[in-house]
């Protein structure tokens, strides 16, 4: 069914134990008629069973949009937006004289519609001019401040107070009729400012039920069965002089006393359980207050589940401190403030030795070199849902499909060499492991969506993505963004200027392959060595320049790059602008997810050693391009040079044997080559050679050349045959592989 535009979006559960949430494709007040309930539920079980079973497939709606849109409202993804408000009511309804009745109830704010329930009693539904921004701690504070300001209660009789709940889903029900009603902006806003509260928000005064607990602990006997509660009338029991009668009443501070026995009117808590509970009750406080905060000596460090972890100057944490609700006075006979002691508690036991992102770790406070890091990352991968049917995910499926051009005579798709790498590293993310995997080369035509997998896919499912472009060129030093981020992104604007521009990029490529650190490094921060097992894909046009930033591959490296190549078929028209193509996306992902973590199987040809899971692989025109991008090109060229020569000369010689000198010799003999290159060094011609032979071993349309070590020396032996002159008709059929 295509999706209709909504100018208020509705969300809606299939079943009550589906954990998977859908925008509803149109607006429920025609929607309602796709959607029956069966017939045959006859009673509140049967219906209660029926909503609850994981087969039934219906609408159960509700204007609370939560921070994971493909997952419902949970305490582990609170709200993030709230769109409107639907109220039901448990009570008879007189059909026909309704409208009038409630326009003039409701006055000046009319709902936008009114519907018909299952039990054929009444349901309100308020629409929101716009959305309002919440979290889970203040989302229902505002909707039942929003009920009382509405006066629901008095609109119609039976009002279910659960219409307030941010989590509850309502069966969509029907006769959905329009009253015109909208909530302007300014009313909204002014309702949710008016309840806002700040979270974590604590109180200086013991809780009485910890009084009463600690009462009964040291001075039940004296008590004589006297129930401790807010108002109760007590003995002086904490007086050891045998008197028992009542002479006091509790209230929230302490008790006031009505007998002089006590020689005060009032006494406090604190006098009474002694100092050494206030003491540790205080520090329990502070837990609960400062829980969630550490320091590093410079900046205190804010951290919470449901928000990145944020830092405060000192100024700025006492400030905060006050706000909720410490004092900065010093009470008499006290050496501190409770905000000094807040501050005092932090600096002695929340302390650590430095702050940083730990991407692979679940731990909050991670133990790195033996020193203790809190965990600053706060990168949240997309959940899979509870099935991947490809129906689900139609567009991602052709997408993936058509994206990858074959190749002869491989033993595995490209498909599956990528989908083998992308499902190691999902499950990597989402199950905290440590997992090293390949960097990802992609090179294709321009408008297939090469952006689009790295940044909007792979990217999203991950948990997020950053630039490194500049990093890995060298050009910066700060990367505190890409320590946060477990994809780092190379797009086609990057290129290399030169083979040492391209070996410098090589070099960064084979450490975030290869290194499991890195330094999380900030501006005006210091550096912060942190854990980091991310991934690097690179998105590269075709055009020759753009091909210069393919990394040299030598035996270093080789088996830490993957690069594939997009097919001239793959999806040129995604049917959509960007924000549809990401909307389609983000519906489809959760699906797709599911299938590549629990059902894809990567081929076993494919399966590698435990550092990375699976084999490298490298497309045959990327090789030449990596090839081409170093500087044993050079090298190269002028080998096939000499052998043409050689040839030339000596017709009856398939093979030239010799050392490194006497190769040397007989190419200084040859203008051809002397006049082009000068006098070449005899340690390089001998390092360049040996890189030529390990390029032959992965490619073998290089010239074949051997080296024998004598102990005394080396000899190589070059392959004089004309199949290895490089042709240009050669290097089409390769190109079109």
């Amino acid at each position: 069914m295509k999706s209709l535009p909504l100018s208020t979006p509705y969300h809606h559960i299939k079943n009550h134990r589906s954990r998977d949430l859908y925008q509803t494709p149109e607006h429920p007040s025609t929607y309602w008629k796709k959607c029956p309930v069966p017939k045959n539920l006859n009673s509140k079980e049967d219906f209660r069973q029926w909503y609850s079973s994981a087969t039934t497939n219906h609408c159960f709606l509700s204007l609370v949009e939560p921070l994971r849109p493909s997952q419902r409202v949970m305490r582990d993804n609170p709200p993030r937006r709230i769109h409107g408000f639907i109220a039901d009511f448990d009570a008879a309804v007189e059909w026909a004289k309704l409208e009038n009745r409630l326009l003039k109830k409701c006055g000046g704010e009319a709902p936008t519609y009114y519907a018909r329930t299952r039990s054929d009693h009444l349901r309100l539904i308020w629409e929101f001019e716009n959305p309002v921004t919440t979290d889970g701690e203040s989302a229902e504070i505002f909707l039942r401040g929003l009920a009382r300001e509405l006066k629901v209660e008095s609109v119609h009789a039976g009002y279910d107070k659960t219409s307030t709940h941010p989590s509850q889903y309502f069966e969509i029900g029907s006769d959905w009729k329009p009253l015109g009603g909208k909530l302007s902006e300014p009313f909204v806003f002014h309702i949710h400012a008016t309840h806002f509260r700040v979270p974590k928000e604590k109180s200086v005064s013991i809780p009485f039920d910890i009084v009463a607990k600690e009462i009964e602990k040291q001075y039940r006997h004296r008590l004589n069965g006297v129930l401790l509660e807010i108002g109760a009338r007590v003995p002086l029991f904490w007086i050891d002089d045998g008197v028992n009668r009542i002479g006091g009443q509790v209230c929230e501070e302490g008790v006031i006393c009505y007998s002089d026995r006590a020689g005060t009117p009032f006494t406090s808590w604190e006098e009474i359980l002694g100092r050494k509970f206030v003491r540790e009750f205080r520090e329990r406080k502070l837990h609960d207050i400062l829980g969630d905060t550490w320091t590093d000596g410079k900046y205190y460090w804010i951290t919470n589940e449901n928000r990145p972890p944020f830092y405060e100057t000192k100024e700025n944490f006492i400030t905060r401190l006050t706000g909720m609700g410490l004092s900065m006075a010093k009470p008499k006979g006290k050496n501190m403030s409770e905000i000094s002691e807040a501050i005092f508690w932090v600096n002695t036991q929340r302390r650590v030795d430095g702050v940083g992102p730990f991407i692979f770790s679940p731990e909050r406070i991670v133990d790195h070199g033996g020193k203790r890091i809190l965990n600053t990352s706060f990168i949240k991968p997309t959940a899979a849902a509870e099935n991947g049917e490809t129906e689900n995910w139609p567009f991602l499926n052709e997408f993936f499909n058509r994206f990858f051009s074959p190749v002869k005579g491989a033993p595995f798709s490209q498909l599956d060499v990528f989908l083998s790498w992308f499902q190691r590293f999902y499950h990597a993310i989402t199950r905290y492991k440590k997992l090293s995997g390949h960097v990802m080369i992609i090179s294709g035509p321009t408008g297939r969506g090469k952006t689009l997998l790295s940044h909007r896919i792979v990217g999203a499912a991950v948990g997020g993505h950053a630039p490194a472009s500049d990093y890995l060129m060298g050009r910066t030093m700060f990367n505190k963004a890409l320590s946060e981020a477990p994809l780092w992104t190379v797009d086609d604007t990057t290129s290399a200027c030169s083979f040492a521009d391209n070996r410098r990029f090589t070099e960064m490529l084979k450490r975030a392959a290869a290194n499991p650190t890195v330094e999380s490094h900030a501006k005006f921060f210091d550096a912060q060595e942190v854990e980091w097992l991310g991934r690097v894909m690179i998105s590269l046009n075709e055009d020759p320049h753009s091909l210069t930033v393919v990394p040299q591959l030598d035996q270093s490296n080789m088996d830490k790059i993957i690069g594939l190549q997009v097919s001239q078929d793959s999806v040129s028209d995604f049917g959509g602008d960007n924000d549809h193509i990401e909307k389609t996306i983000s519906r489809e992902l959760p699906f797709f997810l599911h299938w590549l973590d629990q059902v894809y199987v990567p081929p076993q040809d494919l399966l590698g050693g435990d550092r990375y899971g699976i084999k490298s692989w490298f497309h045959p025109v990327l090789q030449n391009a990596a090839r081409d991008n170093s500087p044993i090109k050079v090298v190269m060229e002028t080998i096939d040079l000499f052998c043409k020569l050689y040839r030339a000369c000596h017709p009856d010689k398939i093979m030239w044997q010799g050392t490194v000198a006497e190769l040397l010799g007989d190419m200084s003999m040859m203008p051809e080559i002397t006049s082009r290159n000068g006098t070449i060094e005899h340690e390089r011609m001998h390092r360049q050679l040996k890189a030529l032979e390990e390029s032959r071993k992965m490619n073998p349309d290089i010239r074949e050349m051997t080296s024998f070590s004598t102990g005394a020396g080396t000899l190589w032996v070059i392959n004089l045959d004309s199949k290895f002159d490089l042709r240009l008709e050669e290097s089409r059929e390769l190109a079109t592989v």
